[in-house]
């Protein structure tokens, strides 16, 4: 029986020959094998256990790794070697899991397409000519592409969701927690969480339960859903997502909400995150002494969103309260929201067009409760289930009775 080492040298292989080697920025081979190593003699003494043991991971480049540079998709600046691990990948490492590199991401995970001009293009391996979605980029290929069990990113308007299912695999979002985002670099304080993906959503709630606490279970099984948010829906998606409906009536009470609020709060919820991210960068880089050094996208975000501290600050306040409304008043009526991802499958790589109203995975960002990607069988788009009342083991069933149902 091959040993752990030995398996983790094949995947590493598996990387090196693969069309997709470069969702991996970084590659750890020497550090890989010390870890099967090290959990092959975990495992051998019964030390402590190891739910994760030998199955391999990826990070996004914003996720610190020790003694190497998060270089967040901007390779050109002058980045420091990490002091220790981020927290997720301390706490991904010590139940078993491997990590073999970092990710592919949109610079400063600016945008949800998974361009980044300081990168080679980065190919769709499930749907050949699509945008692989980001700004998780890098960790759905990976993860579409066999080269890893796992793969973590960060999702802040839709950047684990989009990529998940742009490439047919799923995507979590995890809970919004200070604790998941130390040693990552922000994006927007407000709206920033972790995300896992995986080829199974057995294996993305295996992950997940090792970083977030689970209910013990729903009392309830109520999923809502808004029909008037699929007016400007193309006509194939919105088929698409009233079959799912229509299968989880099957199984469970669905009743119609009105998310028209929360939908209509996705600018102003943008223009936070930008807000907040300008003051992150300005936090660790001199804007006019490096902007020449970034992608037109960043370098153009930096120069239009800054904004006074009070007004932030009032926005902020703004979106908590709209939050709190929000959550209180749903969760009377359901326990699971059911809403489509986008507008439509994934824009060719020739599409261009920026359309912040293409997604509506912004708007369920502010929630900040779990929320699964899941994606079409054939097709690169999918739908979003989001979980009230956190992560809850009958996302599981519920998302692959839904999936089923979809199969050709």
């Amino acid at each position: 029986m091959p040993s752990l080492v030995d398996l983790v040298d094949k995947r590493l292989r598996t990387i090196e020959r693969s069309p997709f080697h470069n969702a991996l920025v970084l590659k750890l081979n020497d550090d890989a094998r010390d870890q099967a190593a090290l959990v092959t003699k975990v495992l051998a003494t019964k030390e402590r256990p190891l739910p994760l043991a030998g199955l391999t991971f990826v990070v996004k480049d914003n996720i610190d790794i020790k003694g190497y540079c998060s270089q967040v998709g901007s390779p050109n600046l002058a980045w420091a070697p990490a002091e220790s691990d981020a927290w997720v990948v301390h706490q991904l490492k010590g139940a078993g899991a491997i990590l073999l590199g970092k990710t592919h991401m949109n610079e400063f995970a600016a945008g949800l397409d998974g361009r980044n001009i300081h990168y080679s293009r980065l190919f769709n391996p499930a749907y050949q000519g699509r945008l692989t979605g980001g700004s998780s980029s890098g960790s759905a290929v990976a993860v579409a592409a066999g080269l890893v069990d796992f793969a973590i990113g960060t999702d802040t308007g839709g950047s684990v969701r989009i990529p998940a299912c742009w490439n047919g695999v799923w995507g979590l979002r995890l809970s919004k927690d200070p604790q998941h985002l130390q040693g990552v670099f922000p994006r927007s304080p407000s709206l920033d969480a972790l995300g896992v993906l995986s080829q199974s959503v057995q294996c993305v709630l295996r992950v997940a339960k090792q970083l977030s606490p689970v209910n013990s279970g729903s009392k309830f099984f109520r999923i809502g859903y808004d029909p008037e948010s699929l007016i400007t829906m193309s006509d194939p998606s919105k088929k698409r997502f009233l079959d799912v409906i229509k299968n989880l009536s099957s199984y469970s009470e669905v009743k119609t909400v009105n998310l028209r609020t929360l939908i209509n709060s996705s600018d102003k919820i943008t223009r936070l995150l930008k807000a907040e991210f300008y003051e992150a960068y300005a936090s660790s880089f001199s804007i006019a002494e490096t902007i020449s050094q970034l992608g037109p996208i960043v370098g153009t975000e930096l120069t239009s969103s800054r904004m006074c501290a009070e007004d932030i600050q009032s926005l902020q306040a703004e979106l908590l309260q709209l939050r709190h409304r929000v959550l209180a008043e749903l969760s009377q009526e359901v326990d699971f929201l059911v809403s489509p991802l986008c507008l439509q499958e994934a824009p060719e790589w020739s599409d261009i067009s920026e359309r912040n109203d293409r997604f509506y995975t912004v708007a369920m960002s502010l929630l900040g409760c779990p929320t699964l990607g899941v994606p079409y069988p054939g097709i690169a788009d999918g739908y979003q289930i989001t979980s009230l009342e956190g992560l809850d083991p009958f996302l599981e069933s519920l998302s692959s009775t839904s999936y089923e149902a979809d199969r050709p």
